[in-house]
């Protein structure tokens, strides 16, 4: 067995040489037995998957082939069968001598070593290329490993370029690379392959790059990563670099199976090969490939042979097809490199007004449904990039929303002091003022209440969670927004003071107030660049869609966007547009899933480049009918695509309320005979003009949507039951289930660990009170003529005492610390009333909010519910006096 110690001999020093060798050899055994796999799964690629990748990239027998991040080896141990399946005549050492890889970790370059040195025992010079190191140190000409010569002298060897490289780059996100490696990854492959990777880039992404410097002219790159840079704004960058040095073979992904189980992304396979010739790379056809079935029904047993053939099989039938095909095991979509690089221009012209790639959406061809490719050939030439159509903005971007929107309180103080005096006392502002509506009393998002003239304050949509119309009323607009132009005169003004005491809470000094001083003439708390627009687009949805019209124009928070038609075209019409079936069908295609039950997310570029019906081309007779169908939709609530019914159903069973599951609605958005009306008219104005196809198309329509939505729903209650069932198994316990929740609420919902001193010490009054606030038992409010105070039972002598206060407020201040958890103690409270009526408020949001947190989440981890109120006895006691580390 001293082959052994050679194999491992040119490797990094590890602990692992000092196992006895057979030993090592029957941990690799049970290593690859399959029921032990998960033992080792970063390090292992399903081999079906391998062998696909392999068979696009390995062509000949002598092709020499690198895997950066061998991991366990899975990549080259099928590259060397598949080189040895191509060319039988090749023998041990010459297949190692063209088989190369790197890893960082010790443990997966030693079991990629051993990997490759099993392939056979016999051979004495048993030295597989493997060098254990980051990637980004290697190069082409720098020494990889040295190799011992019988006379004992080393054999250096240096990689040199390559045939092929393959590869599943490690899956780490943009936040976890750290900075330091993050600029020195992007200033490498910058320099190496002219990628300008954007900074918020996967790791994978730089593997590209720096793969590249690696990669014979003519050479085939096989990656297997994360889907997500086909759609989101770090991968237009690598679409770019890859248009203008590769022509793309295929890019393949399975919905027939994960490829990786249990993973939280979805994976793509993506086959790249080197061209020089800028026209060879344009007229190449993408074959964006869609498996429908498991690999292993496509490739055959999973057995080395047949599996090499299987993939031979399978790759010359996809290479094959010159035009879209489907059959019942894959789909194949053709799209030109030309195309892919039009309309990623088309998108920079848009946005920043030159001819440069801006991205594209190179997951559409690759998994959009067949009635999304059917629907847009029925109105082929009436489709328009929204962005080409109308401006998409954000809404208000304030930098600090508890200064800028406000709540008007004016109702609520008029009504609270009705003496002139004190209101004035109070207010510093007359009653009558407020009442003629002149002055509005603003309470921040903090709970302070200042006077400021009405006239520098806005209604603002601040979020659509309780917009239940497709039309946006005043009563939506919960929230003021502060409107002040730089230029304004405030000496002597309510809101002068106001935007001083925000200087005084240093809201200027934030990094987006802060920078609107560098632009010339303009103040930190100017807000008025902000445009109103007819339409509003959300940016996160579930279940409801909505694109509500907006025509009083009211300003909207950036968590909505903005949409302003470029051509004299009437509100009502984009509304009428954007709400529709074929629409909500379009924002799928360009948005993306945000891993929440159903919820997906359109960023500004999404919607820009999403494709919509053009009303420009509408008849006035269909604009008309159009117009009048949308004003039916805008009277009336927004109903989800999924019914009531259907959403609790699982729920309701489960708690055994079949009674109560009968009396909710089955209506959904799709049953409403106005949206079928609008849908009709849209498609009419797509160019569909047979009224019986247009029916075909909706019902197609609708039954994909409601298919779509029910098995996202699906997905989650089997998510749901599964915590539950794995939790379960945990044996659990109320205390276990305590102790769980409160450590979710530290960890994730910080702020409501705040306590009273917390807050006390944020009002930073002066003027306090010493003052003892007991255990919550047998509270008693005193308020009479002669005193304020509380009586309490002491928990030391069992008899009933009493703490005094200067006013009610003090008085009911004390109760909901106590009732916090917080009580048995002495505190400063403020004399104050206003500022104990604030605290308070405050103590007590944060208290409801806090027990409403712990029993969603104790709910969501047991389905029994003494265990949940046990649990919940126990979970709130820990927040009592909690103070957060350091």
């Amino acid at each position: 067995m001293d082959g052994w110690r050679d194999v491992l001999e040119h490797v990094d020093k590890f602990d692992f040489t000092k196992i006895d060798y057979d030993v090592i050899g029957r941990i690799f055994e049970r290593l690859i037995a399959p029921e032990e796999r998960h033992k080792f799964g970063q390090y292992y690629t399903r081999p079906e998957v391998v062998d696909l990748i392999n068979a696009f990239c390995i062509k000949r027998g002598t092709d020499k082939v690198f895997d950066p991040g061998c991991g366990g080896g899975t990549f080259l141990v099928r590259a060397y069968a598949r080189k040895r399946f191509l060319d039988p005549s090749l023998n041990h050492r010459e297949l190692l001598s063209a088989v190369f890889g790197t890893d960082i970790s010790h443990f997966a370059a030693h079991l990629t070593t051993i990997n490759l040195a099993t392939r056979e025992l016999v051979e004495e010079r048993n030295y597989p290329r493997i060098q254990r190191s980051d990637f980004f140190e290697a190069a082409p000409t720098k020494t990889l490993i040295e190799l011992p010569y019988d006379d004992g002298y080393g054999q250096t060897i240096k990689p040199g370029l390559f045939d092929a490289i393959i590869a599943n780059p490690p899956y780490v996100r943009q936040e976890d690379i750290g900075k330091t490696r993050k600029t020195k990854y992007a200033a490498q492959v910058l320099k190496e392959a002219k990628l300008k990777a954007s900074g918020r880039s996967d790791l994978h992404v730089y593997f590209w790059g720096h793969a590249f410097s690696f990669l014979n002219s003519g050479g085939r790159l096989g990656f297997l990563t994360s889907s997500q840079w086909l759609d989101v704004e770090y991968g237009f960058p690598l679409q770019e670099w890859i248009l203008k040095h590769f022509r793309i073979v295929a890019i393949m992904e399975s919905h027939g199976e994960p490829w990786f189980e249990g993973a939280r992304v979805a994976t793509v396979a993506t086959i790249l090969e080197k061209e020089d010739d800028p026209h060879k790379r344009n007229d190449n056809k993408v074959r964006f490939v869609e498996l429908r079935v498991p690999l292993a029904k496509l490739l055959g047993p999973n057995d080395s042979r047949e599996m090499l053939i299987g993939a031979e099989r399978v790759r010359d039938e996809i290479l094959s097809i010159e035009s879209d095909a489907a059959t019942p095991d894959f789909r194949v979509r053709l799209v030109t490199q030309t195309k892919l690089l039009a309309d990623g221009k088309s998108l920079g012209e848009r946005t920043t007004g030159k001819s440069v790639y801006a991205g594209g959406k190179w997951g559409i061809p690759l998994r959009a449904p067949d009635i999304w490719f059917d629907v847009l050939k029925a109105g082929e030439g009436n489709w328009k990039p929204l962005g080409e159509l109308a401006e998409v903005r954000f809404g208000v971007k304030s930098g600090c929303d508890d200064f800028f929107y406000v709540h008007d309180s004016s109702a609520e103080s008029l009504q609270r002091l009705p003496d002139a005096d004190a209101f004035v006392s109070h207010h510093g502002v007359g009653r009558n003022r407020v009442e003629s509506g002149e002055i509005t009393i603003a309470k921040t998002g903090t709970g302070e209440a200042f006077p400021i003239e009405s006239k520098y304050l806005a209604p603002i949509v601040h979020s659509l969670m309780d917009v239940e119309r497709y039309e946006i009323g005043l009563e939506h607009c919960d929230r003021r927004a502060l409107m002040v132009r730089s230029d304004e005169k405030l000496k002597g003004t309510f809101v002068g003071k106001y935007i001083k005491w925000g200087e005084g809470q240093k809201y200027n000094a934030g990094a987006t107030c802060a920078s609107r001083e560098a632009i010339a003439d303009k103040r930190w708390f100017d807000l008025t660049d902000a445009k109103p627009a007819p339409v509003l687009w959300v940016k996160e949805r579930q279940y409801r869609f909505a694109a509500p019209l907006n025509p009083n124009n009211y300003f909207a928070n950036c968590r909505l966007y903005t949409v302003e038609p470029k051509s004299a075209v009437k509100g009502k019409i984009v509304g009428a547009v954007l709400n529709s079936t074929p629409v909500v069908m379009s924002t799928l295609m360009f948005g993306r899933p945000v891993g929440v039950e159903a919820s997906w997310s359109t960023m500004v570029s999404d919607v820009d480049m999403m494709l919509v019906p053009d009303w420009s081309k509408a008849s006035t007779e269909l604009l008309a009918r159009i117009e009048t169908a949308v004003q039916k939709l805008g009277n009336r609530e927004v109903r989800a695509f999924l019914s009531e019914r259907t959403l609790r159903e699982k729920s309701f069973l489960t708690r055994g309320k079949k009674a109560q599951l009968a009396e909710l609605s089955d209506q959904t958005e799709l049953d409403d005979a106005d949206r079928q009306e609008l849908d009709d008219l849209v498609l009419e104005l797509l160019g569909v003009k047979n009224p019986q196809v247009r029916l075909q198309l909706r019902r197609r329509l609708y039954e994909h949507l409601k298919a779509y939505f029910e098995k996202e729903r699906r997905k989650e209650e089997e998510a749901q039951d599964n915590k539950r069932r794995s939790k379960a198994k945990e044996r659990q316990t109320p205390q276990g289930l305590a102790q769980a929740v409160f450590d979710h609420v530290a960890e994730h919902n910080p702020l409501l660990l705040r306590g009273y001193e917390d807050l006390a010490d944020k009002e930073g009054h002066d003027n306090v009170q010493g003052r003892y606030i007991p255990w919550p038992d047998k509270l008693e409010i005193v308020d009479d003529l002669l005193q304020f105070g509380l009586k309490y039972k002491s928990r030391k002598t069992g008899k009933i005492e009493m703490t005094r206060a200067t006013s009610r407020a003090q008085v009911e201040l004390m109760i909901e610390v106590s009732l916090n958890g917080e009580g048995g103690d002495s505190y400063l409270v403020p004399a104050d009333p206003a500022v104990c009526e604030r605290l308070k408020s405050s103590l007590m949001q944060i208290r409801l909010e806090r027990e409403r947190l712990v029993r969603e989440s104790l709910e969501d981890r047991t389905s029994d519910a003494d265990l949940v109120d046990k649990a919940l006895s126990l979970a709130m006691p820990k927040f009592r006096r909690y103070k957060p580390p350091e």
